[in-house]
């Protein structure tokens, strides 16, 4: 269930940026487990090397 057009919230790709899209609602983002794993391998990645 989309509350607005998805890419309302997308920001420009980057160096240090991704657009993830998940479902879920938003309360309960901190517990889907899509949005942990793209966090962890986000948090994984060498920050010199930005979205390589």
């Amino acid at each position: 269930m989309a509350l607005f057009p998805g890419n309302a919230a997308r920001k420009k790709d980057g160096p240090l940026t991704d657009n993830v899209e998940v479902q879920g609602t938003h309360v309960g983002l901190p517990w889907n487990p899509q949005v942990l794993a793209a966090i962890a391998e986000r948090l994984a990645r060498n920050p010199e090397k930005g979205n390589e």
